[in-house]
């Protein structure tokens, strides 16, 4: 019945509404209906505020008493970013040559097999094993219900990510290009990347997203995107150049426990 903060008023809600709105107010419902049944008393209401704004009052001088809070990076990060126990592996056994892609498919299945708990989404990266064949077999390997086909709602897969890592759940989200990243814009930067100083849940996704100029596919499919997204706290991002890179920065993005973009 107030305006969203204090200086906005209410002088632009027509009167009428307050008159019907204010008839179905649940608070003042249900405190009259506590007093009507002589549950509490009229006595015992205005002691219950009182408490109340005592309570606020006390907390207030105790705000008002705080010194300006001092710059320390370390425990801004750690509001930031959940820990992560991450260590840089190296190359151990032999050495084999592979393509860009080949490398990104190892980093996918090994995290696969080494996390039950981790699900890739993504549009045709089922059964057809995505547009590039990153995730061909997956299906065969892993089963349907870790490797899901999804609708053509990228918010909508974004934000599902974040509801299975708040369930325990890893996940990667695979992007056809990155251009698409547009339509989840909301999700990843005003959900996944601030979950944990909000509230300190992680949010355990990492964003996959074929990207750059190279394919020569016009401005729906051939944008590099991830500028937008250096400016995000709470975000981590990566680039890899070589199949070594896409391979290892791809192992360190799944044990991340952190928002990751891919690109």
């Amino acid at each position: 019945m107030r305006g969203h903060e204090e200086a906005s008023g209410t002088k632009y809600v027509p009167q009428q509404l307050f008159d019907e709105w204010g008839k179905k107010d649940p608070i003042a419902n249900y405190e009259n209906y506590l007093l009507e049944n002589k549950i509490i008393s009229s006595s015992e209401v205005e002691s219950i505020r009182a408490k109340i704004k005592t309570e606020i009052e006390e907390n207030l001088k105790i705000s008002y008493a705080e010194s300006d809070p001092e710059v320390n990076t370390v425990n801004e990060l750690r509001d930031m970013y959940a820990p992560s126990e991450n260590t840089n592996i190296t190359a151990s056994g032999a050495v084999t040559e592979k393509r860009f892609l080949d490398a990104i498919t190892d980093g996918l299945r090994q995290g696969m097999q080494r996390h039950k708990n981790l699900v890739i989404m993504g549009q045709d990266i089922a059964e057809y094993g995505g547009v590039f064949k990153a995730t061909q077999g997956f299906v065969e390997e892993f089963g349907k219900p870790r490797v899901r086909n999804t609708p053509i709602t990228e918010s909508s897969i974004l934000g599902a990510s974040l509801g299975l890592s708040i369930n325990g759940f890893q996940s990667i989200v695979d992007m056809q290009f990155a251009d698409f990243v547009t339509c989840g814009f909301n999700q990843i930067v005003n959900n996944l990347a601030k979950t944990h100083y909000r509230w300190g849940q992680n949010a355990d996704v990492v964003v996959r997203m074929p990207t750059g100029a190279a394919v020569g596919a016009g401005p729906f499919h051939s944008q590099s995107t991830e500028a937008w997204f250096f400016h995000v706290p709470g975000l981590k991002i990566v680039y890899p150049a070589f199949p070594g890179d896409a391979k290892g920065l791809l192992a360190a993005a799944i044990e991340d426990p952190n928002p990751v973009m891919f690109f």
